[in-house]
């Protein structure tokens, strides 16, 4: 595990010392609504001038560790990262058991992970469909060891609808997060992640993030290699 997340932050590193390269995660927005912001259970949707902004990680392009499996997209890593770090500036704590947080956290990563093998486009723009099987891999990939019923859909829930047939489409603005700064420190109850973020260029704060091993759905497994398990603000 540690093997892993290291080969990860060498990564990430050499993104702050290069300059010129990087790939680039791209999704389309939802029409933004006329008001500032949109309702999500308790908590409001970032603005619609942030909703209007294309998703990307600032990942660059770095040799391959052993650690890490060629066919693993790094980028999964820092994704992973922004969606819990965005949901913190919502206002809303890590809490696999409120349902306005479980479907926000994973709604921005799907958002931001998309299109890939786990989503399909459907006609509407901006718009993803995720099976109820594909869901697993966002939930674990989110909440370490989730072992608890996935929360309902409601009508008042913005992000994600039930389509027909039962699966889950997302209807996830864009986000444009930075990561300026990661650490890993390591300590007798695991793995934390000391990151400094950014968002549309100003400063978002400190967080410290608690990494397990991925251990959802085997389909999951060449996207992330571990699970966010908490979240601190730390500033």
């Amino acid at each position: 595990m540690r093997l892993k997340v290291i080969a990860i932050l060498l990564c990430i590193a050499c993104i702050c010392t290069i300059t010129g390269c990087g790939s680039r995660v791209v999704s389309e927005s939802v029409e933004a609504s006329a008001s500032p912001q949109e309702a999500f259970g308790n908590a409001p949707v970032a603005s619609s001038e942030l909703a209007a902004q294309t998703a990307q990680t600032e990942m660059g392009a770095a040799e391959e560790s052993e650690a890490m499996p060629e066919e693993r997209e790094d980028g999964a890593f820092h994704q992973q990262l922004a969606a819990v770090i965005l949901c913190r500036q919502d206002g809303l704590k890590y809490d696999p058991e409120d349902p306005v947080y479980f479907w926000r956290a994973v709604g921005y990563l799907v958002g931001m992970t998309a299109p890939n093998e786990l989503t399909e486009e459907t006609e509407q723009s901006g718009v993803y469909r995720v099976t109820q099987e594909n869901i697993q891999v966002f939930v674990q990939a989110i909440f370490a060891d989730f072992s608890g019923q996935i929360p309902s859909v409601t009508e008042e829930d913005p992000v994600v609808s039930m389509g027909e047939n039962g699966d889950y489409l997302f209807h996830m603005p864009a986000v444009a997060v930075s990561l300026t700064s990661v650490e890993l420190m390591s300590g007798a109850d695991g793995d934390t992640v000391r990151v400094e973020a950014g968002i549309d260029g100003k400063p978002a704060g400190t967080y410290e993030i608690a990494l397990e091993d991925y251990t959802g759905p085997e389909i999951g497994m060449r996207r992330f290699s571990h699970s966010i398990a908490g979240v601190e603000t730390k500033s």
